[in-house]
């Protein structure tokens, strides 16, 4: 994330502060309004139209595996996959 919008490293702190204060990065999923990507979007509106490409590094950047020790609904649904 840092490495593309490494300009933006106020909105992504307050990105990580969010999820520290949830405790867990599945948390703050808790309406459609308030959905990930629609907080992302709100901080870093050009987010919206690389969502796909960003994500996709992002998990490669940090591993599948961390985000299944990171995210335990993640990890039973991709174990029962």
């Amino acid at each position: 994330v840092e490495i593309e919008y490494f300009e933006h490293s106020k909105e992504i702190n307050k990105l990580k502060q969010l999820v520290v204060e949830k405790g867990n990065p599945e948390l703050i999923n808790d309406s459609p309004e308030t959905a990930p990507s629609k907080r992302i979007i709100k901080l870093i509106p050009e987010y919206e139209c690389n969502k796909v490409s960003v994500g996709a590094s992002i998990v490669g950047l940090i591993g599948i595996d961390f985000l299944k020790g990171a995210c335990k609904l993640f990890n039973d649904w991709i174990t029962k996959l």
